[in-house]
């Protein structure tokens, strides 16, 4: 008797449809506008909200992507107004500040009577940040280099036990004292990495305080 069974696709093929398959769900969720945003559309609301963001204009082009599968085409004159207005809102010292200071890529999307103000705010966040970073750098690094030190403590005292126990032959003693030798040489050299580490986030924090003083946003 012939068993008959489910036709079974090679391995190829269904790894082939698996990768399209997901694909297709990422560019979907990529989209900017699904089909009710698409077809209600206010575009110069929706370019007010692109400027507003710090997106280029070029920003519409994937909301036509998105638009294009359910036969909507954008109204480029009233996304374009909105846009404009929108970058108003945008491009002054104060939204420049923050995109700066959150450590934000500024695209280039003020106009020319605009971006000076931007630029101004936008530098002196990207400042704050670079101290802000080093702080959280510095500060990082120190703890791990406590936390060495913790562990270096803890071995110094166990090998130390070792070394004055009575079972611990001659040759064993040797290489504890090797080892002692070792780890306080290390600790030695985590303690003055850790000294200079500390001054130095000293002074980016008081740089970044200056800084700080100075944000008249």
């Amino acid at each position: 008797m012939t068993i008959s069974r489910a036709f079974s696709p090679p391995a190829s093929i269904r790894a082939v449809t698996l990768w399209a398959t997901l694909a297709v769900v990422a560019l979907n969720g990529c989209a900017t506008l699904d089909e009710p945003e698409c077809r209600h559309a206010d575009w110069r609301i929706i370019g007010f909200e692109d400027g507003a963001a710090g997106e280029p204009p070029s920003r519409v082009g994937s909301h036509r992507s998105a638009c294009a599968e359910f036969g909507v085409t954008p109204d480029l004159a009233a996304y374009r107004q909105g846009h404009r207005e929108g970058l108003a809102q945008f491009c002054t010292p104060a939204r420049g500040y923050e995109v700066g200071r959150r450590g934000k890529d500024y695209e280039g999307v003020c106009p020319r009577g605009l971006e000076g103000g931007f630029l101004e705010g936008y530098d002196l966040g990207r400042q704050v940040h670079g101290y802000q970073r080093e702080v959280s750098r510095l500060g990082s690094a120190i703890r791990a280099n406590q936390r060495r030190m913790e562990r270096i403590d803890d071995d110094l005292s166990l090998r130390e036990q070792e070394l004055v126990s009575e079972g611990t032959s001659r040759d064993a003693r040797r290489a504890l004292l090797e080892d002692i030798k070792d780890l306080q040489r290390e600790l030695g050299e985590l303690e003055a990495e850790t000294l200079a580490h500390e001054r130095q986030r000293a002074v980016a924090r008081d740089r970044l305080e200056d800084l700080k003083a100075i944000v008249p946003y």
